[in-house]
């Protein structure tokens, strides 16, 4: 598995893709906006972790299934 192409890949796909890159937020006036980040490496950040069971990974699952997004101040994309 090369990480680098694979980082490299998703990059380039949020970057072309506008929608993987908008946020949403509330004005001082109650209307809803929504504005794209420039943000591109933060959709293929790498996060190390070390899996002692089958047991930890089923809960590392279960956590990332139930992830819920902040809008307004991350990228709706995890990989």
């Amino acid at each position: 598995f090369n990480l680098e192409a694979f980082q490299a890949s998703i990059k380039a796909i949020v970057k072309r893709h506008e929608v993987l890159r908008t946020r949403i937020g509330q004005g001082q006036d109650g209307n809803l906006y929504q504005w794209i980040s420039q943000d591109f490496e933060s959709a293929a950040a790498v996060k190390e972790m070390c899996v002692k069971s089958e047991e930890d990974l089923a809960c590392i699952f279960d956590k990332e299934a139930s992830y819920a997004f902040d809008f307004v101040d991350e990228n709706p994309l995890r990989i």
